[in-house]
């Protein structure tokens, strides 16, 4: 019998979270549902996890694959998948025992092929509630204002209509990183049916050991290229350029990306400027203060490393300089 939802959850060396992710889902207050754990060649305990909780419910179904990445782990868990919505789990999160039933009441009652949820941010120590919420509820506001980092490209606070996805054909790039923006954009960008819940039930986890954090800066080169080529092949099929907003926006990603490997690596920042010609992207930055943006768009241009030392401060020096130029 077709289950309501198939959770796709790809896997990779999280066996310290991965037992409390898989936990939530058990608990479930529905059990019309079906969960795909796609193990990508994992190299810890999170195989033999996987395996354990198929063989106590017969709920779940392991796949073990060579490591092949996040975007070609959720395309298997795809091609398996025969509920008739998609929900995807990143594996070091977890879920309230409500979250499935609130998405697929919401689901029903819209008729949406897209429901964006609320959800909580954990930072290893407390859950901050993000209400993750558009000003609109349509595709181009909601694509403008996750490309200008107002909400969250995530696809784990969301549930699809694994219907519309067959149907329009939306599946993950090849290249991993950015795969959440570009599924989510590519959903967008083909239905005008989007439901909203402010209800939160999903725990987001920043993992310090994600690729996102880490201290390698030729790996976070390579996911910064990987970004530009999923952005490159959204405009190809999307033709996002013909409109200029949204081709600013999506500047203002590229280059808050710029932004965030010059802060991490400011001492390669010569390294990282030679880099970045390979793609010339023209430098909209997000930063609003005349003074900060002006800083950082000369920082950014010439690969000057030294005044994203004070990033982290620009809201408090801007106030003060404020202060004092209006006395």
């Amino acid at each position: 019998m077709q289950p309501k939802i198939s959770i796709v959850i790809p896997v990779y060396n999280v066996g310290q979270y991965l037992c409390q992710c898989l936990d939530s889902i058990i608990t479930q207050t529905i059990q019309d549902y079906e969960v795909i754990l796609v193990d990508d060649g994992s190299t810890d305990e999170s195989p033999s996890i996987c395996d354990k909780y198929a063989e106590k419910n017969k709920r779940f179904t392991v796949i073990h694959q060579k490591n092949e990445g996040s975007a070609k782990a959720r395309n298997t868990g795809l091609d398996k998948a025969t509920g008739e919505y998609i929900a995807f789990i990143d594996s070091d999160d977890w879920i309230n025992e409500d979250h499935l039933q609130n998405l697929q009441k919401r689901a029903e009652e819209t008729e949406a092929d897209i429901v964006i949820s609320s959800y909580y941010f954990f930072d290893g120590k407390q859950d901050t509630y993000v209400i993750n919420k558009a000003s609109k509820l349509d595709s181009r506001t909601i694509i403008m204002e996750t490309l200008n980092g107002l909400l969250h490209a995530g696809l784990w606070n969301k549930l699809f209509r694994r219907g519309f996805l067959v149907k329009k054909e939306i599946r993950f790039p090849e290249h991993g990183y950015y795969e959440d923006m570009f599924v989510f954009i590519s959903s967008l960008m083909n239905t005008n049916k989007i439901a909203f819940s402010s209800t939160a039930t999903y725990h987001y986890r920043v993992n310090p050991t994600s690729q996102t954090f880490s201290h390698d800066l030729n790996k976070r080169l390579s996911s910064y290229d990987e970004m530009i080529e999923n952005f490159e092949l959204l405009e190809k099929k999307y033709h996002l350029s013909q409109d200029q907003e949204i081709l600013n926006a999506l500047y203002r990603e590229i280059n808050a990306n710029r932004q965030n490997l010059f802060i991490s690596f400011r001492k390669d920042a010569k390294k990282l400027s030679e880099h970045f010609k390979k793609h010339p992207i023209p430098l909209v930055l997000r930063d609003t203060s005349p003074l900060w943006g002006g800083v950082f768009y000369f920082a950014c241009k010439y690969g000057i490393g030294w005044p994203y030392i004070f990033y982290g401060f620009r809201g408090k020096i801007s106030r003060v300089i404020h202060h004092y130029t209006c006395i």
